[in-house]
């Protein structure tokens, strides 16, 4: 994690740095790893605040150019905006 990132994240409201004790969620803080989902990645991204990522702890369908199609299986159908195939 950054700080560029987490503020980036808080700005779009997607707060990893409070403390959830509910969630036995302590909150990150810049240096932490933590697993982000790849369109939120891509966000920042698109933002210029992407936090590093750890290739080797990366799943390779995370990589695909296309998230939303690779999601798209495991996805319900309810979450597709257009048909997959």
């Amino acid at each position: 994690m950054t700080e560029e990132f987490l503020a980036h994240q808080r700005s779009v409201g997607n707060d990893l740095s409070t403390p959830r004790p509910e969630w036995a969620f302590p909150g990150l803080h810049p240096g932490d790893r933590w697993c982000v989902v790849a369109a939120r990645w891509l966000q920042s991204y698109a933002e210029g605040a992407a936090a590093p990522v750890v290739l080797a702890s990366t799943n390779e369908r995370a990589l695909e150019p296309d998230p939303a199609r690779a999601c798209s299986g495991s996805t319900p159908s309810t979450y597709r905006t257009t048909p997959v195939g």
